[in-house]
C-alpha cells in the first residue's frame, strides 16, 4: 500500500500468533516479505543430522538416477572435474529436497556436509555391492 507519503507501508494482518509490527519487540526481527510469503519453517521437514535416504524417497531417487554418473565421475580419484560434478549434484539434490519442503538442519548440516553423506550414501552402495559380489 503506498501511503499518502509516497512511499509503500505494510499493511497486512500480521500471521497467527505473531505480533504486529507496529508493537513488535526491538530485539525480535521478522523478514520484510513484502509481496511473496516465503514458506514457514513448520511447513518443511526437517533433516537432522542421522536421517536415512531411504525415509525421504524424492531425495533417494534422485541419488539412484545419478548413481552411475556419480561412480564414473568418482573413478577420476579427486580430480577438479570430481570437485566440479560433486559440488553440481549436491546443488541439484539441495534443489529437489527444496521443491519437496526438505530442508536440512542448520545445526548440522552446511553445503560440504550435504556433500558427504552424498559420498557416504554412493560409499555404502559400493560397499554393499561387493558383498553381493
Amino acid at each position: 500500500i503506498v501511503s499518502e507519503r509516497g512511499s509503500f507501508e505494510d499493511d497486512r494482518v500480521a500471521p497467527y500468533g505473531s505480533p504486529s509490527r507496529h508493537y513488535e519487540d526491538h530485539n525480535t526481527h521478522y523478514a520484510p516479505y513484502t509481496y511473496v510469503q516465503q514458506p514457514r519453517m513448520e511447513d518443511k521437514t526437517i533433516l537432522r543430522k542421522k536421517f536415512s535416504w531411504k525415509h525421504y524417497p524424492e531425495l533417494e531417487r534422485f541419488l539412484i538416477a545419478n548413481r552411475d554418473e556419480y561412480l564414473r565421475h568418482s573413478a577420476l580419484n579427486y580430480t577438479a572435474e570430481q570437485k566440479q560434478y560433486n559440488n553440481w549434484l549436491t546443488e541439484r539434490l539441495l534443489e529437489v529436497a527444496a521443491r519437496h519442503h526438505y530442508v536440512f538442519d542448520p545445526e548440522d548440516f552446511n553445503f560440504v556436509a550435504v556433500r558427504d553423506r552424498i559420498r557416504c550414501y554412493y560409499k555404502s552402495y559400493v560397499q554393499t555391492a561387493r558383498k553381493r559380489g
